[in-house]
């Protein structure tokens, strides 16, 4: 996947990794701002470029905070233009909430039809519709405003959608390991949640070739904090270190698996105790293990 900042800025460069990527048959998916899709001739114009270079998925990023930097008039005709073309699956990103100008209701009515929800309103995944007449798989993958990194700083709560049910945000992550994802600085990290260079538990290090980043993976697979987020999830790893360290304050308003990762592991005084008591989190892990078989 190649994803943010935009990757189309490589423009030629870009073209390339995907068609190498083509060529020895990985699949590839975009993530772009369609930035590129000013007119009409120039959106077909890069379609056809991405379609030829074999890309097979392409997501457009779509939501308030990119409208100020990419009219949505850019993502309308970018859908137009991918349609029909090949691709196996076209999806709409966004993040919306309360106070949001671009919601799900907002892009059916720009684009002019109905698309299938990713999501439902308690971020619980709907199964996935089947592919349209032409072989495409079109899809909205639409999910709430989430309070990280910036925004933690920048936004607050009331602009948040919330149902009030945690429980989503309560068990394992599906993304630990299983989405681990190649940083612009190079970095593997476990996940592309939230930004995560420098991290302790999530950045993985640098990576210089493909056996490189095999060991990096089997070497984070015997990491203790890892597997208990990809096992029991952030809010396990959280309870954990309120019990054995009482004198940490969590913010209790968080309202995603995300928002209470970047809580939990990004904070120096919560991963030296869970660190600390490693041994004791695996036997945990391993108890927890054993009641459930």
């Amino acid at each position: 996947m190649f994803a943010g900042g935009e990757p189309t800025l490589l423009k030629n460069d870009l073209l390339r990794l995907i068609r190498a990527c083509d060529e020895v048959g990985i699949s590839t998916r975009l993530v772009t701002n369609a930035s590129w899709a000013i007119d009409e001739r120039r959106a077909e114009r890069w379609v056809a470029r991405l379609r030829e270079a074999g890309l097979r998925e392409i997501n457009f990023s779509a939501d308030d905070y990119h409208l100020p930097f990419v009219p949505f008039e850019n993502i309308v005709r970018a859908w137009k233009a991918i349609k029909g073309q090949g691709f196996t699956s076209a999806s709409v990103v966004l993040c919306s909430g309360e106070k949001s100008l671009v919601t799900p209701d907002f892009v059916d009515a720009q684009l002019g039809e109905t698309l299938p929800r990713r999501f439902d309103d308690a971020g619980i995944g709907a199964a996935l519709p089947d592919p349209s007449e032409d072989g495409t798989l079109y899809l909205m993958s639409n999910s709430t405003v989430q309070l990280l990194a910036r925004a933690r700083r920048r936004l607050s709560r009331d602009e948040q959608s919330f149902t009030g049910d945690l429980g989503p945000a309560l068990g394992p992550c599906r993304f630990s390991m299983r989405s681990a994802a190649i940083t612009p600085k190079n970095h593997l990290a476990t996940c592309c949640g939230f930004e995560v260079q420098g991290n302790e538990v999530l950045d993985l290090g640098p990576i210089d070739s493909e056996s490189d980043a095999e060991a990096k993976l089997r070497k984070a697979g015997d990491d203790v904090l890892v597997t208990a987020l990809s096992r029991f999830g952030p809010h396990f790893l959280r309870e954990v270190a309120r019990k054995l360290a009482p004198e940490i304050t969590f913010d209790e308003s968080c309202r995603s698996m995300c928002e209470i990762c970047e809580d939990t592991v990004t904070r120096p005084e919560v991963v030296q105790v869970l660190r600390r008591h490693a041994d004791a989190i695996a036997a945990t892990i391993l108890r927890m293990d054993e009641e459930c078989m």
